[in-house]
C-alpha cells in the first residue's frame, strides 16, 4: 500500500468539482449520459442535497468531453441586469444572465460587454460565440444549473420568463445545441406553463435519488483508499449517518436506520475524521470513528461553522440564527417547517435563510403553491440541539437559558423565575439588552413577574385570613370567658338565693314553732 496522503480526500461541505473523483454514482452517471445522448434535451431533478452538482461536474462533464462533445460552462439565470452599464430598463434579465454566464468562460479579451448582448436572441448569441478548437462540428451541450432560480427570482415577471423560454426553445430547435436543465424536485411541476416552448416539452427527465447505503459505503471506502487508508469501520459510520426519526402509530418518534445518506454529511464527517487521525494509522476502524469523528459531534461542528460564517461576527445575528434553526425548524425533537414569507420567514431575514440553504444546512420544499424551509436531514436534529445548548451556556444570560428551556417544555408555571431578587436582576439586564431579547424571553419575564405578583397577592390574602381568624378566635375566647364568669356569678347568686330562701324557711318554721308553743302556754294559763 502506498503512503498516507497529506491531502484530505474528503472534500467537506461542497460539491465535488471537475478533476476530483466521484464514487457511488457510476450507474447514475452512465444512465444520465445515455439519456442525454438519446434524447438531446433532458431535465435532471433531485431532492435538495442529493448531489446534482457533483454528479454533473465530476461525473457527466468529463464523460461528455471524453466523447468529444463541446461542453460549455454551466449557465445561471440569477443575474440582476439593473444597474449594468449600457443595459436599458426592460432588458430580459434571464436571457442576459444566461449569455453573460457563457461569456465568463471566454478569455477576457474575447468577452462581450452586457450592452453588446442586449437585444440578441439566444440562437444568434450561441451561433456567434467562439467554439472550442477541433470541436466546431460537435454538438454544444448547454448546462442550465440551478434552473429553479428562473422561478424564484422575480416570481411575478411571467412575461420575461415566457420570452426567455421562447428564445431558448428556438435555439434548441437546432440539433447543434443540446441542453441539460438541472433543478430540484420540488420545482419540477412549476415549469408546466413553459414546457410547450421547449422542443420535447421537457418530457425527458432523469431523477437522481439520494445516495443509498451501498453507494455511501463505496464513497467512504474508495476515498479512504485514495488517501492511503482502509476503512473497516465504514458500516458503523454509514448506519449512524442513515439514522432517521420514524413516527409510530401512537404519534411518538423512534430512531431507525434509513435507506439513504446525505452526501454532504458523509463528506463533512469523513473530512473531520481524516484530519484527526494519527499520521501512521492506516486503518479507520469503529473505535477511530467514535474517538476522532463521532458523527454527532462532527455534524455539530459543521452546524457551528455555518452559523458563525453567516453571522459574520455578530453575536445578535448568530443568536437569531440558532433560535430559528433550533426552535422553528425543530419542534418536539423532530423536524418542522417554516413557510417562506415576504422579507422574513418565521422571524428570520430571508437573506440569512438563503445562506443557510446555500450551505446545505436548510432545504426548501414546494408544497401547496408555497415554499417551505426545513432542516436538511433528520440526522442534524441532535447535533443542532447539542451545539445550541453549549453555545447558550457559554454566551447567553441566565434568563435567556431559562426562557428557552421554559418554552421548550411548553411554558409550565413551575419553571418560571419566582425568586424576586433574581427576577429583578434579570429585568435590569433585559432593559439594557432589549435588542437581543426574543419574544419568548420577554414573555418569560412577564409571566414570571405576574406569577410573583400573584403569589404575593395570595400571601397577602392568606395573612388577612389568618388575622381575621385570629381576631375571631380571640373574640370567641373572650366571649367564652365572660360567659363562664357570668355563668359562675349567676350560679353563685342562685346558690346564695337558695341558701337565703332555705334560711328564711328555717326561720319561718322556727317562728311557727315558737308561736305554737306560746299559744299552748297561753291556753294553759287560762285553764288555771
Amino acid at each position: 500500500m502506498s503512503g498516507i496522503s497529506d491531502r484530505n480526500p474528503f472534500v467537506g461541505p461542497r460539491p465535488i468539482q471537475q478533476g476530483e473523483a466521484i464514487y457511488g454514482r457510476s450507474r447514475e452517471i452512465r444512465e444520465l449520459y445515455n439519456r442525454l445522448q438519446a434524447r438531446r434535451i433532458v431535465v435532471l431533478h433531485s431532492p435538495s442535497g442529493a448531489g446534482k452538482s457533483s454528479l454533473v461536474h465530476a461525473g457527466l462533464i468529463p464523460k461528455l468531453r471524453e466523447a468529444n462533445f463541446d461542453v460549455w460552462r454551466p449557465i445561471r439565470v440569477n443575474l440582476d441586469a439593473a444597474g449594468l452599464d449600457g443595459v436599458p430598463a426592460g432588458t430580459n434579465r434571464y436571457l442576459l444572465s444566461a449569455m453573460l454566464s457563457l461569456e465568463e468562460e471566454l478569455a477576457p479579451e474575447r468577452r462581450r460587454t452586457p450592452a453588446a448582448l442586449v437585444g440578441m436572441d439566444f440562437l444568434s448569441y450561441l451561433d456567434s460565440r467562439p467554439r472550442r478548437k477541433n470541436r466546431q462540428d460537435q454538438p454544444a451541450v448547454l448546462l442550465f444549473d440551478q434552473f429553479e432560480e428562473l422561478l424564484t427570482i422575480a416570481p411575478r415577471a411571467t412575461a420575461e420568463k415566457q420570452a426567455f423560454f421562447d428564445s431558448v426553445g428556438a435555439a434548441l430547435g437546432s440539433d447543434r445545441y443540446w441542453a441539460l436543465f438541472i433543478l430540484r424536485d420540488d420545482y419540477l411541476a412549476a415549469f408546466t406553463p413553459y414546457r410547450d416552448l421547449i422542443p420535447t416539452h421537457m418530457s425527458n427527465t432523469f431523477r437522481l435519488n439520494l445516495l443509498d447505503l451501498e453507494g455511501a459505503r463505496e464513497v467512504a471506502v474508495q476515498l479512504a483508499r485514495q488517501g492511503g487508508r482502509e476503512f473497516p469501520g465504514v458500516d458503523k459510520l454509514i448506519r449512524d449517518l442513515a439514522t432517521v426519526q420514524v413516527q409510530q402509530p401512537d404519534g411518538s418518534f423512534v430512531a431507525e436506520q434509513g435507506s439513504h445518506v446525505e452526501p454532504v454529511h458523509l463528506q463533512v464527517v469523513g473530512r473531520r475524521l481524516w484530519e484527526a487521525m494519527p499520521d501512521g494509522d492506516r486503518d479507520i476502524d469503529e473505535a477511530d470513528v467514535a474517538h476522532y469523528a463521532e458523527p454527532s459531534k462532527a455534524l455539530a461542528d459543521y452546524y457551528q461553522d455555518i452559523v458563525e460564517r453567516v453571522a459574520d461576527g455578530s453575536r445578535t445575528v448568530e443568536w437569531a440564527l440558532r433560535q430559528w434553526v433550533g426552535e422553528r425548524l425543530i419542534v418536539g425533537g423532530v423536524r418542522s417547517q417554516v413557510r417562506q414569507e415576504a422579507k422574513e420567514s418565521g422571524g428570520l431575514d430571508n437573506g440569512l435563510i438563503q445562506q443557510l440553504v446555500g450551505s446545505y444546512l436548510v432545504r426548501t420544499e414546494q408544497r401547496a403553491s408555497s415554499t417551505w424551509f426545513e432542516l436538511g436531514h433528520d440526522r442534524m436534529v441532535e447535533p443542532v440541539g447539542q451545539n445550541n445548548e453549549e453555545w447558550d451556556r457559554a454566551n447567553l444570560h441566565m434568563v435567556q437559558v431559562q426562557a428557552k428551556e421554559w418554552v421548550s417544555l411548553g411554558k409550565p408555571e413551575s419553571r418560571l423565575e419566582l425568586n424576586l431578587a433574581r427576577l429583578k436582576e434579570a429585568e435590569h439586564w433585559a432593559e439594557n439588552n432589549g435588542d437581543v431579547l426574543s419574544p419568548g424571553e420577554l414573555e418569560y419575564l412577564q409571566q414570571s413577574r405576574g406569577a410573583i405578583e400573584t403569589r404575593a397577592a395570595e400571601e397577602r390574602r392568606h395573612r388577612l385570613r389568618v388575622m381575621v381568624l385570629t381576631v375571631a378566635t380571640v373574640v370567641s375566647l373572650v366571649a367564652a370567658v365572660v360567659a363562664i364568669a357570668l355563668y359562675r356569678r349567676a350560679e353563685t347568686a342562685t346558690r346564695e338565693a337558695e341558701e337565703a330562701l332555705h334560711k328564711s324557711e328555717t326561720l319561718k318554721r322556727a317562728g311557727a314553732q315558737v308561736l305554737v308553743y306560746m299559744n299552748e302556754r297561753v291556753g294553759l294559763n287560762r285553764g288555771l
